[in-house]
């Protein structure tokens, strides 16, 4: 939001890091926070909020221009705690690793070289039974495997040893379905 002519709501406050702010954002959202840092340069806030906890804090940036009023501005009653928190780095490797692999796992959700209706048959098997993507076939509980057209004649017992049960497969709706 670009205010011609006119003082932007945070300027009219002067120097505004450390002090305890309500702010009115363009899409009607009500902060109630502690400016810990602004740059003029980048246009950025950094803003202190009362964390889910005791104890806790969360820092959120927002572009200064998103800022649509100042509803409250004051200085805080004790002093502002205004030095980052220590980085736990092992914790930090452990959220990635936990990211990696639930992104690994959902590309590999994803079939390659597959038309929509194959994807659609794989999404809607894998919402009940453990499915995976061999090529351009669907592995079904390691189990049974249907191949292109993914069609009842497609069916296969991907093990030699598979169970009765799974031997039977018909076609509802547009998906393959496994089970006797």
């Amino acid at each position: 939001m670009t205010f011609p002519g006119a003082v932007h709501p945070l300027e009219a406050h002067g120097n505004i890091v450390g002090m305890e702010v309500v702010l009115l954002t363009t899409s009607e959202e009500q902060l109630s926070c502690v400016v810990f840092a602004f740059d003029k340069l980048t246009d950025l806030l950094v803003l202190k909020e009362a964390g889910a906890h005791a104890g806790v804090t969360t820092l959120r940036l927002l572009r200064a221009s998103y800022v649509k009023a100042v509803l409250s501005c004051q200085h805080p009653k004790e002093p502002t705690d205004l030095t980052l928190p220590p980085v736990d780095q092992e914790r930090c490797r452990l959220r990635e690793v936990k990211a990696l692999a639930a992104a690994e796992l959902e590309a590999s959700r994803i079939g390659h070289g597959v038309t929509r209706e194959a994807q659609a048959i794989f999404d809607a098997l894998s919402k009940t039974m453990p499915c995976r993507w061999q090529g351009k076939a669907v592995v079904v509980l390691d189990v049974v495997k249907v191949e292109e057209p993914y069609g009842v004649e497609q069916c296969r017992r991907f093990h030699p040893k598979a169970a009765a049960y799974l031997a039977q497969c018909s076609v509802w709706g547009g998906a393959v379905q496994v089970g006797g």
